[in-house]
């Protein structure tokens, strides 16, 4: 399924990062 594109690969990690660094600056903020 992901042998398509790397580029979609990329995209959605890049997605599930900006969706995560929030909460992960949260969390280390301690709030």
């Amino acid at each position: 399924m992901f042998r398509l594109n790397p580029f979609v690969r990329v995209g959605l990690c890049l997605s599930a990062i900006s969706c995560a660094w929030p909460v992960l600056a949260v969390d280390d903020d301690g709030e």
